[in-house]
């Protein structure tokens, strides 16, 4: 017998019970009818006791119940993107110690359950070759479903800010009653936060499609400064800001200097730096650096740099005559 059969066993019987009538003659004085309430009273209160200790045995078995991997379906876009690092993690930890949180389900009109928090554990068990998984059943409809994926997620300190835009976005799409303070609060967190992740929206799509495949490559803070260039007519630079950040990892204060760079302007290029030492045998006696527009030597002995020096003098003399008879 499955955990769930005996579930729906230990709670079939739970119902509101009445008291009996006393089949013996009703009492009559005053002294008696208050014992005899009295008495039907505390019956009243035990069966009471009864029913709330067999919910709390149906709970508490609802919470451990076993679920089988193949009973389990995933729903699009309620799972967290984790990096190959931390996939690996996870997977390792879990191959050598128990799960020590349970997945959230919930049960699917079609049968079998719904995936509300731990697809990424569910993914580990299968690589495990594990069969079944703990796991939690929750009773909501599915827009409440997606809502609480979303809020579960959000505890994560990993979460990308623009995954917490996207679940946003979900909310205000689901309850669109609610206001973006109150979505703020009753999520926790803080009405200027709420409004900085919100500005993802304002960027092109070409952007949105870069992010829906890196999404840790900006943060909410950088995101309302490029959604205030797009509506400056900048959202062709703000989309190579995005991809940069994402290709070559630039960091948040890069890419929005990169966004405020006019396209016209040449972006500045690190000048070539090339550098070795002079050795006699096994001596060092200079050691060379030039970039672009300089050449600098730096002598160990000062008597070899003097040396040096008239040697220069000579060759620079030479070279610019050369340079002048080139003119002519």
């Amino acid at each position: 017998m499955s955990k769930i059969e005996e579930l729906a066993g230990k709670t079939a019987g739970i119902q509101a019970r009445t008291v009996e009538a006393s089949q013996e003659r009703a009492p009559k004085t005053a002294p008696v009818m208050l014992y005899d309430a009295s008495a039907r009273m505390h019956a009243a209160e035990q069966r009471a006791e009864e029913l709330e200790a067999r919910l709390r045995e149906a709970e508490r078995d609802s919470a451990n119940l076993e679920l089988p991997l193949e009973a389990l379906h995933e729903v699009p876009n309620r799972k967290r993107i984790l990096t190959p690092e931390q996939f690996t993690e996870l997977r390792e930890n879990l191959r050598n110690n128990a799960l020590v949180t349970p997945i959230t389900v919930r049960a699917r009109d079609e049968g079998g359950y719904e995936i509300i928090s731990g697809h990424n554990r569910v993914s580990v068990f299968r690589e495990l070759g594990r069969l079944t998984i703990p796991a939690v059943v929750r009773q909501s409809d599915a827009a409440q479903a997606d809502i609480n994926a979303f809020y579960a997620n959000l505890l994560q300190p990993a979460l990308p800010d623009y995954e917490k835009y996207l679940g946003f976005k979900l909310i205000r799409t689901l309850r669109p009653s609610q206001s973006q303070g109150q979505i703020a609060e009753i999520a926790g967190v803080s009405p200027s936060l709420l409004s900085r992740l919100l500005s993802f929206e304002e960027l092109p799509a070409g952007a949105h499609k870069i992010l829906a495949q890196h999404p840790a490559a900006l943060g909410a803070s950088a995101a309302s400064k490029l959604a205030s260039l797009v509506r400056q007519g900048r959202g062709e630079r703000v989309i190579e800001a995005v991809r940069r950040a994402a290709k070559e990892g630039l960091d948040q204060t890069q890419v929005v200097a990169f966004a405020l760079q006019f396209d016209d302007k040449p972006e500045r290029v690190r000048p070539r730096v090339d550098s070795m030492v002079f050795r006699a045998g096994k001596i060092p006696v200079c050691s060379y650096r030039r970039t672009d527009v300089t050449l600098r030597l730096d002598f160990k002995n000062p008597r070899h740099a003097a040396a040096m020096h008239e040697r220069l003098i000579e060759v620079m003399e030479a070279f610019c005559a050369e340079i002048k008879a080139e003119k002519k």
